[in-house]
């Protein structure tokens, strides 16, 4: 099998990323199967993307390829655009192919599209990852925003185990605090000066100023933060990190399965 992972932006990279490293000290995932990650920046380029990248590898004899993809539910974005989006470049990786995706048993925002190997097409599967921030114990008007990829690393984020240490080690207060100024105070400021704020991103950095992050890390990029959340995550509650990123590691745990 092998594993063509894509992600409409950086911070699905650094996600997976980093899960891939969760899953690797926890559960042994066979990391050799999966390619590097190709962020395709916007969802109108996953179908160029594929096709760019696994065209060659399909048309081949080599082992079985399934396409693993993390794509963001914008506000007012329905599943079923995106799943026709898909079926689409299912079929133009495989003319002929006349199969409907498939909704996880368990997880409602994971769809299966697959063709099972034959004398007249090869195994192809992708597995879909539509994000759904609903669940997650976030405040309702961030729950009410875009679904991405900032909304899991923001919830993340605001657990007790994570945001605590941040409390209490980098600027002397408490987890509710900061939890207050991150989801309240900084957002009203802004409504208030009729400037936007309503996206799971928007959040996030309020997040990075609130928790003073640069103060000791002036230079660091957004990588590193989502890194210190993972990190504090693993150590304090690795529990949350676990249940906030099911649906992600239940994908990549499908990715890896034999397609039958």
């Amino acid at each position: 099998m092998k594993i063509f992972p894509f992600g409409e932006g950086s911070t699905d990279k650094i996600v997976f990323e980093l899960l891939m490293e969760y899953l690797n000290e926890n559960e042994h995932l066979n990391e050799e199967e999966f390619d590097e990650f190709y962020p395709v920046d916007g969802i109108y380029k996953f179908a160029k993307e594929i096709k760019d990248t696994v065209e060659g590898d399909v048309k081949s004899n080599a082992d079985d390829i399934c396409i693993l993809v993390f794509c963001d539910l914008d506000k007012g974005r329905e599943h079923q655009d995106i799943l026709n989006q898909f079926k689409d470049i299912m079929r133009g990786l495989l003319p002929g192919w006349n199969g409907n995706p498939i909704k996880h048993t368990e997880y409602n925002n994971i769809y299966l599209f697959k063709q099972i190997p034959s004398e007249e097409m090869r195994g192809l599967r992708i597995v879909l990852h539509l994000a759904n921030i609903s669940g997650l114990g976030l405040p309702e008007k961030i729950e009410a925003s875009n679904n991405t990829t900032d909304g899991y690393v923001l919830a993340l984020g605001l657990e007790d185990g994570v945001l605590g240490r941040f409390a209490s080690k980098d600027v002397r207060t408490t987890s509710d605090v900061l939890h207050g100024l991150i989801t309240e105070c900084l957002p009203n400021c802004f409504s208030a000066a009729n400037i936007e704020f309503e996206q799971d991103k928007d959040f996030l950095a309020a997040y990075f100023c609130v928790t003073r992050f640069w103060v000791k890390h002036r230079t660091e990029q957004k990588r590193n933060l989502t890194e210190i959340i993972f990190e504090r995550s693993k150590k304090y509650d690795k529990d949350k990190l676990k249940t906030i990123f099911s649906s992600w590691i239940e994908a990549i745990k499908k990715a890896g399965e034999p397609i039958q």
